[in-house]
């Protein structure tokens, strides 16, 4: 079976990519031949801020992007200041989607002959709770 994408070619940034679960992602990219891989930081870059965002782009140019970061409390931070986690992970999200230079992505994905686009939130912590998976009406 040959790989989905050569990870060779490929500039990638993994925001994130310093936690628990980035640092996974990027061993697997380095072990299916990604040479380039950009792990930007907070200090470096603060992604809720969208021209620091574009300077991201800028300095690193990737060609691919994965979105891991996200800001965090902890159970009870979340419960206490649900607001802040949100705006600032929809922020994240937002300016690095809002930011992409689309004609380079269209050509890459014509390429690879893949249109593909992956968005993740974090779980919202609800009062009463809700069963697992999410049920849709519970939210509400």
């Amino acid at each position: 079976m040959s790989p989905i994408l050569d990870w060779s070619r490929h500039r990638v940034v993994v925001t994130g990519g310093a936690g628990f679960l980035g640092q996974v992602l990027c061993r697997k990219l380095a072990a299916r031949g990604c040479q380039q891989i950009s792990v930007p930081r907070r200090k470096d870059y603060d992604l809720t801020q969208e021209a620091q965002v574009v300077r991201m782009y800028d300095d690193l140019a990737p060609d691919v992007v994965i979105h891991l970061a996200a800001e965090v409390g902890g159970i009870g931070a979340n419960r206490d200041h649900p607001g802040r986690f949100f705006f600032a992970n929809m922020a994240m999200g937002l300016h690095l989607i809002d930011n992409l230079e689309l004609e380079p992505l269209a050509r890459a994905c014509a390429e690879e002959r893949r249109w593909e686009f992956l968005l993740t939130l974090a779980p919202l912590v609800l009062l009463r709770g809700t069963a697992s998976p999410v049920n849709p009406i519970a939210l509400f």
